[in-house]
């Protein structure tokens, strides 16, 4: 007990740190551009305070993931749980960031099975969608597809969003799901560096699990229990 108290202790000190390095860099951000602007150095303009603006949405964006973060891990979460079609969701999702992929050269390909009924929160799942996808288009290459396939394994429903970029390095693969890991530096990026940790955690909440592996690049892939057939006819 005292070995697993100390744990746990270390844990706090290191989620604390974490933290404070965080919201040190926007803030840090925030706070020169504005001296500058009150000292004359800068114009007061448009063209100044957007910077400003940037972060302070990055600010708010850290610290509500944080949120988000805390009341998954305590279970605190409140979810809203109904019965989803996952195909429905999957489209959607992918439908919701086609526009900034294309943008970037990048195709979005979906394969999603129908039938694929699971009791779940829509909008934490779709989250959950959101947060891969939007690390699978940081990492993808231009002239690339992010493939996402969602399928019946068993008495499970997999979710897979595959990426063509340099994929993750051995020694990442163990903390690619913790909080703020900061790892191969072709993996790193724009986001709060909470999406993935964020996302482990609402799938554990929906009694599922995630994953990640090497396959011709990253492939994400999580699972949630489908709602038996018996109690989809009824």
């Amino acid at each position: 007990m005292a070995e697993e108290l100390k744990r746990s202790e270390e844990a706090r000190k290191s989620l604390l740190a974490d933290i404070a390095h965080e919201l040190r860099t926007p803030l840090t951000v925030i706070q020169g551009n504005l001296e500058a602007m009150l000292d004359g150095v800068f114009p007061l303009s448009q063209e100044s305070l957007a910077p400003v603006y940037e972060e302070t949405l990055h600010l708010g964006a850290l610290i509500e993931d944080l949120r988000v973060l805390t009341l998954a891990e305590t279970g605190h979460l409140p979810l809203a749980k109904e019965r989803v079609e996952l195909a429905e969701l999957v489209e959607g999702a992918c439908e919701a960031i086609r526009p900034a992929a294309a943008d970037e050269g990048i195709e979005v390909q979906v394969e999603a099975e129908p039938g694929l009924t699971v009791e779940a929160d829509p909008i934490r799942i779709r989250q959950v969608l959101g947060n891969l996808l939007a690390n699978a288009l940081r990492h993808a290459p231009r002239g690339t597809a992010i493939r996402v396939r969602a399928h019946r394994v068993g008495d499970q429903a997999w979710v897979e969003v595959h990426d063509q970029g340099p994929g993750i390095a051995p020694e990442d693969m163990p903390r690619i799901f913790e909080r703020f890991y900061r790892g191969d530096p072709a993996r790193s990026g724009e986001g709060t560096g909470l999406g993935l940790a964020i996302a482990r955690e609402l799938v554990r909440l929906h009694g599922g699990r995630i994953w990640a592996e090497n396959r011709a690049g990253a492939t994400f892939t999580f699972a949630l229990p489908l709602v038996a057939q018996s109690n989809q006819d009824s």
